[in-house]
């Protein structure tokens, strides 16, 4: 408990500087955050992990993260093919919950496709929302949501949880569902009230709570994907390594949905 506590404050203070710095450092930690992923994917795959479509896959990676620094960078993920691409790739990962079955093969060729279309398309959406319009805001807001709504959903599953959400991750319960909510619109509330004391700014409360229940939702679709995919590779944690944690992308997991959906919902 106390390596997960310090863990946390950690990744929650390295989390802040980095967006709130929100250029070169930021992207280079999830450039290192996305590459740790698909170590830890293809591990979980029992696929070597210096294979030649792993060492493709990382490449790929390399490659979508370098191009940002583009001038068009942005533009071009706001195109149209790019924008159908993300959506689709999101689409067909929710459908994998509703079928409860991976619908690419588990061989290495497909795992590196799907590293690129997850890691790539997914995480890069931090730094995209942080360069985008009202890029701080929006993405600390989201951040926000999302770290006080897991640990809400933690705090109240392990105390009052009592009735199991779903045979795909039976450690979560609708207790846990509810508290995730709860904290979520806790926190929208609170984060437009500081930043309107700090600002002057006056900003539909409402709003955001609607907003803040909204990425509630995609985040644990999220989480439950990424406990689907463990429970198919017959893993309890990607890796080990962080502490307390498992590994960066049990830590990602709920950020994997909401930060395309919302980049796209905030620019358009």
């Amino acid at each position: 408990m106390i390596q997960r506590v310090f863990t946390s404050l950690l990744l929650l203070a390295i989390g802040i500087t980095l967006l709130i710095q929100g250029q070169f450092f930021l992207l280079l930690f999830l450039t290192c955050a996305a590459l740790m992923i698909v170590y830890e994917f293809f591990k979980m795959a029992k696929i070597p992990t210096h294979s030649l479509s792993a060492c493709l896959t990382y490449i790929g990676i390399l490659l979508i993260y370098i191009s940002s620094f583009s001038p068009h960078f942005l533009a071009l993920w706001k195109s149209l093919p790019l924008k159908i691409m993300v959506l689709t790739a999101i689409g067909l990962f929710h459908g994998e919950l509703l079928l409860k079955k991976m619908l690419f093969p588990e061989k290495a060729l497909w795992i590196g496709l799907r590293m690129i279309l997850f890691s790539a398309s997914t995480l890069i959406f931090v730094y995209l929302m942080r360069i985008g319009t009202n890029g701080l805001f929006n993405v600390l807001f989201c951040c926000v949501i999302i770290w006080i709504g897991d640990s809400s959903a933690m705090i109240i599953g392990n105390t009052i949880g009592r009735h199991p959400l779903t045979s795909l991750s039976p450690n979560k319960t609708v207790e846990g569902v509810f508290g995730h909510v709860i904290g979520s619109t806790a926190a929208s509330v609170l984060y437009v009230m500081i930043y309107g004391n700090l600002t002057g700014q006056v900003l539909n409360t409402g709003y955001y709570m609607i907003l803040g229940m909204v990425i509630s939702a995609i985040a644990q679709l999220g989480d439950l994907h990424e406990s689907f995919i463990k429970r198919c590779f017959g893993v309890k944690d990607s890796s080990a390594l962080l502490p307390g944690h498992g590994g960066f992308y049990d830590r990602a997991d709920s950020t994997l949905f909401v930060m395309p959906l919302m980049f796209y919902y905030f620019n358009g």
